[in-house]
C-alpha cells in the first residue's frame, strides 16, 4: 500500500507496532468492521430490551385479565386494533364440566 494512501491511524499503527504500511491499513480495516459490529450488537441489545419489555407487559396485562375471568380472543370485534378480552359470564360457552363425557359413558373395550 502507498504511503500516502494511510489515513493517520494507519501511519500511527504502522510507527508504533514497526509493521508495514499494507500491515498497518489491514489492521486499521480490521478496527473499524470490529467498531461496526459492535455497534450493531448494541443496536441488537436494545432492540430485544424493547421486545422483552413488551413481552412482559403483555404478560402482565393478560394475567390480570384472565384473573380476572376474562377469555382472550385473536379477533377485534369492536375494531380498535387491540386484541379483545371478555369476560366468561359474557360468553355462551358450556363450562368445562357441561362438556366433559362421564367415564361411564366411554367404551374403554379394546
Amino acid at each position: 500500500m502507498d504511503e500516502e494512501n494511510l489515513t493517520e491511524e494507519e501511519r500511527e499503527i504502522e510507527e508504533r507496532d514497526d509493521v508495514d504500511g499494507e500491515e498497518a491499513h489491514r489492521i486499521g480495516e480490521f478496527r473499524e468492521l470490529r467498531d461496526i459490529m459492535e455497534d450493531v450488537r448494541s443496536m441488537l441489545e436494545g432492540h430485544i430490551q424493547d421486545v422483552n419489555e413488551r413481552f412482559d407487559g403483555v404478560a402482565t396485562s393478560i394475567a390480570a385479565l384472565t384473573e380476572e375471568g376474562a377469555v382472550i380472543r385473536e379477533k377485534d370485534a369492536d375494531g380498535d386494533g387491540d386484541v379483545d378480552a371478555v369476560l366468561l359470564d359474557a360468553l355462551d360457552y358450556p363450562s368445562a364440566f357441561d362438556v366433559i363425557t362421564p367415564l361411564d359413558d366411554l367404551d374403554l373395550k379394546m
